[in-house]
C-alpha cells in the first residue's frame, strides 16, 4: 500500500521534489543527532577537489546545511557540513567526496 503522504502521479513532480528535499533534511538532522550522541569520530564531511571543480554552484544551491560557499573556489565549512551527501549527487564534475572529519 502506498503511503498517502508521498506525492505520486505524473502531475506531481514538484510535490515529489519537495518530498525528497524534506527527506534530505530529515536525514541531515538524524546524522547530526548521531554525531552528537558520541559518534563524532565517525562524522563525515564533504571535501571538494579544487582541480576538478568548475564552480557551477550545484553543490552550494543543493546543500541543506548551507555549508558550501563559492568565491574563486568552492569551500566547505566542516563545522556546518552534516555529511548528508546531497552535494555529491548533484556535482556534474564528480569533484566531491565524503571524508572522516578531523
Amino acid at each position: 500500500m502506498m503511503d498517502a503522504s508521498v506525492p505520486h502521479g505524473p502531475d506531481d513532480l514538484a510535490g515529489l521534489k519537495q518530498y525528497a528535499e524534506r527527506l534530505e533534511r530529515d536525514l541531515a538532522d538524524l546524522r547530526s543527532r548521531i554525531a552528537g550522541a558520541g559518534a563524532e569520530s565517525l562524522r563525515q564531511v564533504a571535501v571538494i577537489d579544487q582541480a576538478a571543480c568548475y564552480l557551477c554552484g550545484a553543490c552550494a544551491s543543493t546543500c541543506p546545511a548551507n555549508a558550501i560557499r563559492l568565491t574563486d573556489v568552492a569551500t566547505v565549512n566542516p563545522m556546518a557540513c552534516t555529511g548528508c551527501g546531497a552535494c555529491i549527487r548533484v556535482c556534474p564534475a564528480d569533484a566531491i567526496q565524503l571524508q572522516v572529519a578531523d
